[in-house]
């Protein structure tokens, strides 16, 4: 992460006059805090204080900075030329301005940099003659796009991306996983939320009303890998292999032993040394050490311990596989699990109510998941994908479902790195497919009617195309499958 250098010690510029530079700091944006102490000066000279709300600036776009000028009597100082300076490549605006009746000059700052890692920090500086003051910022950014239905949080509201587009610059750290348009992990290990909270799924410990804004969700730390279910239950494991989940819970697809549903991050206590969580539609599960555990709604077997029906579920996990699985995939009714020999086992909707071998692929080094459709790389780095196909999901360049058999994805021959997908809606057969290529580049196909494909239209396709990335976006650092119908990737910052 880059830091911008920043010095914090004290540095005379002549007698009794000097320049301070206070220490950065960060927290959930809605707060306006002021820096540390003004820096004094001589007898006829002015205490300066520099603010910005929660000492934060925006990557790029205009962030307005406070000067607030005093006496050293502590009176407003009235009419003072206060100088604005920022990083270089800045644009402040005026870069000079006279303070009011209370002793406050403002310039908006706009540092230009979209890509700038969150996080990191910058200095403004605010000069009145010969006393300054520099004020250490922290980075607000977002090193992640994202097309599709992102901006509305629930698809509902028909809000689109057709391209992909980088997303609301408001985290204090990188992004390195965006599990749906509500659901983001950060690279210091917190969670970040938003859109409804009917359920609790906002983990603020209320069913109070959504909210738009992106905030953290308080007291979950150390977080490495996230999940979300049909937009209303989260899940998160953390560093030390537990598992923790909030939101809806009618079927249990919580894991906690009820149908109670959670508006805190609550430990599922039953389980630990947790690798990967993954979610659908209500069923979710878990990868312990080799072995599979799964619990939630089974109406289809998804669950995989031999049940099924509309009542059918477990509200705590069960274990369905006892080991040897190396990664797991889910799509709306149904999970995959790659053996570490290179074989999967499939079970759920159109297969067996426990896990039972699809001998249609074979070699697999990695799968991926859209609502309908399985995706599997294989050992000479080419795709394959079976199961529902009627929006062009499979990418076989025609909508026949294959159920038996992986066929080959379109000009995915060679070279694939990362394979995922999305999408929610299991009556329609829908699904978008996604792959990250060893040369950096992305494929998209599929379900288009969100924009998901991101290639500027809404038209369903049946073979995988190369979707645009906004000029000067870093290189691509992650592709997961995503909850809803929103294609998301995260990029290097800067």
């Amino acid at each position: 992460m880059r830091h911008d250098d920043a010095r914090s010690d004290t540095i005379p510029l002549h007698p009794a006059r000097r320049t301070v530079l206070a220490g950065a700091a960060w927290a959930v944006p809605a707060i306006a805090l002021t820096a540390a102490s003004p820096a004094y000066a001589g007898s006829n000279s002015a205490l300066i204080t520099v603010t910005t709300p929660q000492q934060q600036i925006v990557a790029t776009g205009a962030t307005t900075v406070t000067a607030t000028v005093t006496t050293e009597a502590g009176a407003p100082a009235v009419g003072k030329a206060v100088s604005f300076t920022a990083p270089s490549g800045s644009v402040v605006t005026p870069s000079i301005a006279t303070t009011d009746g209370n002793g406050v000059a403002t310039a908006q700052v706009n540092l230009g940099t979209p890509w700038r890692t969150p996080g990191s920090t910058v200095v403004v500086t605010a000069t009145v003659g010969g006393d300054s003051k520099a004020q250490a910022l922290t980075v607000l950014g977002a090193n992640a796009l994202a097309a599709g239905a992102w901006d509305s949080g629930l698809r509902s509201s028909g809000t689109t991306r057709t391209t992909l587009t980088q997303i609301e610059l408001v985290f204090p750290s990188p992004v390195v996983q965006i599990a749906s348009s509500v659901l983001v992990l950060l690279e210091d290990g917190t969670v970040w939320t938003r859109g409804s909270n009917s359920f609790g799924q906002l983990g603020i410990g209320s069913t109070s009303t959504g909210r738009e804004a992106w905030g953290i969700v308080p007291n979950l730390t150390g977080v490495t890998q996230i999940a979300s279910g049909f937009l209303r239950s989260n899940y998160a494991v953390r560093s030390d292999g537990t598992l923790w989940v909030w939101g809806y819970n009618g079927f249990g697809q919580l894991g906690l032993g009820t149908t109670t549903s959670a508006t805190v991050p609550t430990q599922v206590a039953s389980l630990s040394n947790v690798t990967q969580v993954d979610a659908q539609r209500s069923t979710a599960y878990a990868l312990v050490g080799g072995a599979v555990y799964a619990w939630g709604q089974s109406d289809y077997g998804q669950v995989g311990n031999g049940t099924s029906g509309g009542t059918a579920r477990e509200v705590s996990p069960v274990q369905v596989v006892a080991g040897g699985v190396a990664q797991i995939a889910t799509n709306t009714s149904r999970c995959a699990a790659l053996k570490t020999d290179g074989s999967v086992l499939i079970w759920g909707l159109s297969y067996a109510t426990s896990p039972a071998p699809f001998t249609g692929v074979s070699g697999v080094t990695s799968l991926g998941a859209a609502s309908t459709t399985m995706y599997a790389r294989l050992t000479d780095g080419s795709a394959q994908s079976w199961l529902a196909n009627s929006s062009g999901q499979g990418g076989n360049g025609d909508t026949t479902t294959s159920l038996t058999m992986a066929r080959p994805i379109v000009s995915l021959t060679s070279g694939v790195r990362v394979l995922a997908g999305s999408g929610v809606d299991q009556g329609n057969q829908t699904g978008t497919g996604y792959a990250w290529m060893d040369d950096g580049s992305l494929r998209s196909w599929g379900h288009n009617r969100y924009g998901e494909v991101a290639d500027g239209t809404t038209t369903n396709r049946t073979s995988p195309l190369t979707p645009a990335l906004p000029t000067g976006t870093p290189p691509i650092v992650g592709l997961t499958d995503v909850y809803g119908d929103v294609f998301a990737v995260v990029v290097k910052p800067d």
